[in-house]
């Protein structure tokens, strides 16, 4: 019985990490250059009984590639194929896929955030006042009527499932060093859609929710079995 429950509460605590990380992945199906994270289980056999126990053992993202819109918004941009904008956030720099970006009051290019997006010597890129049309080349450099700006950095990791998630689709590449991309493909006017497929999610999460609801209601039986046994066991009950 201790075994059964102790099964029953690995199995919960798996299941309710997989609903939080598809409720995450539902929150940001409109979020720009997101990438669907899932949950990989590992499955125990016991050698005694033969039970099957549940583990949830690590999460992995989806790297497959967004659907590509188009904005008409020349500060949008978008990679197809491999590859992440840089960008200074205030405790170092992170990388994305959303290129949804802006000029702020100084004339520099910026995330949502306010994060400055980087030129390929790890400066923040900066449009000079009055300048206009802002164009972008494949490799991404960036110009204007007044010359060129400077080149987008794009940057590249040998392991991109061990990136760190640090929110809003910013990732932390830790100790790992960019590599740099060959051929390069930036799209201006254009963001990359997140890669969530909310059909699938949704009907994942209401799965997961029954499968969660079933080991919980057995959970309940096992305990009420127990104490019922509990109580004919000291004569409490005949």
């Amino acid at each position: 019985m201790a075994d059964n429950s102790h099964i029953g509460l690995g199995r919960q605590v798996a299941l309710e990490r997989k609903i939080s990380i598809l409720a995450n992945n539902v929150a940001n199906i409109s979020t720009a250059g997101y990438k669907a994270q899932h949950l990989l289980f590992s499955e125990f056999i016991s050698p005694h009984d033969g039970s099957k126990s549940v583990q949830a053992r690590t999460t992995y993202r989806d790297l497959s590639q967004g659907a590509i819109k188009p904005t008409y918004n020349e500060l949008d941009f978008s990679i197809q194929g491999d590859g992440y904008f840089a960008v200074q956030a205030p405790d170092g720099i992170r990388y994305t896929r959303n290129g949804s970006f802006s000029l702020d009051g100084a004339g520099g290019l910026v995330t949502r955030e306010g994060y400055s997006v980087l030129d390929d010597n790890g400066n923040p890129l900066t449009v000079p006042p009055g300048a206009t049309r802002i164009t972008a080349a494949a490799d991404g450099t960036l110009s204007t009527d007044q010359g060129t700006l400077g080149k987008l950095k794009l940057a590249m990791f040998d392991n991109q499932q061990s990136l760190t998630p640090t929110g809003n689709s910013f990732y932390d590449a830790g100790t790992q060093t960019e590599k740099t991309i060959d051929n390069p493909k930036v799209m201006q006017g254009m963001l990359e859609s997140s890669n969530v497929n909310a059909t699938r999610e949704l009907i994942e999460i209401t799965q997961v929710s029954e499968a969660y609801k079933a080991t919980q209601n057995q959970q309940t039986s096992d305990h009420q079995r127990a104490e019922s046994m509990i109580q004919i066991l000291t004569g409490l009950k005949t």
